[in-house]
């Protein structure tokens, strides 16, 4: 593996026209001014970047705009997901064609495999490739939860390299890193708790709040590395705003509104995920301004003191 596990992997959206069509232009502006922010990684179409309503062409285009406008500068981590073994093995082989540098499998969805079943399953996606694979644990999108048991089968093998834990579940990523010792690298997906999860040992963070504040998230996985908690706690008290945000609106629509909001709009979310309305449009609004990604508006001040 010729690059470093570590650091902050941002899972990028995917921009849309108005009319819901891919914004390759807006695609590429969105991978110079992640890379220009110092994050560590590219991740595009998982979840944040609305992987589940992409057709494959969609999902092939987007990840080859990702490959050729990074040029190297960062790895890019191609999402690989699918509800059949063989369908997310496809989708790892054509990344590896594509050119990514590794790719992020979620577990499958809509059916409820058991943990022998999630074994096979990583195992043979990662036979279908020669890139490093990572597990995508979510269960809260999957209903499917990856077992620190499992995971530690799963790095026994070459090229399973590493772990995405989105479960929210610190006591479950302690145990994965325990789990797996060595070079098997555990990644916070849940941006609400990424100072405390470095403090126990993972190597990085895959936060989608980075799409909005890049900078907010890569000065806290620094400010850690510098040993700078102070700096380190008031980065993860603006994420936490920016991840309570979430409760406005479906998901992933309140960050693309956002980043339109912070002057680097990327359309609408496909529906049936509808824009906010003017009320919680205000309400994020807000919420930007009150961790300093905005400035304050008159209108926002005489709203906050009604």
């Amino acid at each position: 593996m010729r690059f470093k596990l570590a650091g902050v992997v941002v899972p990028m959206v995917t921009p849309f026209r108005e009319d819901e069509t891919l914004d390759e232009e807006a695609l590429r502006r969105s991978c110079d001014r992640l890379v220009g922010s110092g994050v560590d990684g590219l991740f595009p179409v998982g979840s944040t970047g609305e992987f589940y309503a992409l057709r494959d062409c969609e999902r092939r285009r987007v990840l080859q705009v990702v490959v050729e406008q990074c040029a190297g500068r960062v790895p890019v981590f191609a999402g690989a997901s699918g509800i059949s073994t063989g369908s997310a093995a496809e989708f790892a082989r054509e990344a590896e064609e594509l050119g990514a540098d590794a790719v992020v499998v979620l577990t499958p969805f809509y059916i409820n495999p058991t943990q022998d079943e999630l074994y096979d399953h990583f195992r043979s996606i990662a036979e279908a490739t020669g890139l490093p694979v990572l597990p995508y644990n979510n269960p809260t999108r999957t209903a499917v939860n990856l077992a620190p048991e499992t995971v530690a089968r799963l790095a026994e093998i070459r090229n399973v390299v590493g772990i995405k834990d989105s479960s929210g579940n610190l006591a479950q990523t302690s145990e994965y890193i325990a789990a797996t010792p060595g070079v098997f690298a555990v990644f916070q997906g849940q941006d609400s708790i990424i100072a405390a999860s470095l403090s126990m040992g993972v190597v990085g963070a895959v936060p989608a709040t980075a799409n909005v504040a890049p900078d907010v998230v890569v000065g806290l996985y620094r400010a850690f590395l510098a040993g700078n908690m102070e700096a380190c706690k008031e980065a993860q008290r603006k994420l936490a705003v920016l991840r309570k945000a979430l409760q406005l609106g479906t998901f992933p629509v309140v960050f693309k509104e956002a980043m339109a909001m912070v002057g680097f709009p990327v359309g609408p979310a496909r529906r049936p995920c509808a824009p906010l309305d003017d009320v919680r449009r205000r309400q994020l609004r807000r919420m930007l301004e009150g961790i300093g990604l905005l400035e304050v508006r008159p209108e926002s001040v005489s709203a906050s003191m009604a």
